[in-house]
């Protein structure tokens, strides 16, 4: 059920990663796995020295056809569970709960 769009290339990856606040450089990336409805990327980024890995998720339009409504739902959900679990401590957070990275100039 995918879209048929073929698969985005590193040098594509690092396009559409900067378009959002992540910090440092792209390293390297590639496709996570073999979805069923969304394409999904890994990327590598450095910054500092420090090494982090962000997925990136390409929403299927045919699927989804509004995809910002998907995206605020999310952002819903992630703040939902933020909120819950708050009592863990940031580090819990971290691995429990999805960072949704900001559209540079989004706010």
């Amino acid at each position: 059920m995918k879209s048929g769009r073929g698969e985005l290339s590193g040098t594509d990856l690092a396009r559409v990663g900067s378009l959002f606040e992540i910090p440092g450089e792209f390293r390297s990336g590639g496709p996570l796995g073999r979805g069923h409805i969304h394409d999904t990327y890994v990327a590598t980024w450095e910054d500092h020295q420090t090494l982090r890995r962000v997925v990136h998720q390409r929403i299927n339009t045919h699927v989804f056809p509004e995809p910002e409504r998907v995206v605020a739902t999310m952002a819903r959900v992630v703040a939902h569970l933020r909120r819950k679990l708050a009592h863990l401590g940031e580090e819990a957070l971290t691995r429990r709960v999805l960072t949704l990275v900001p559209a540079r100039g989004s706010g």
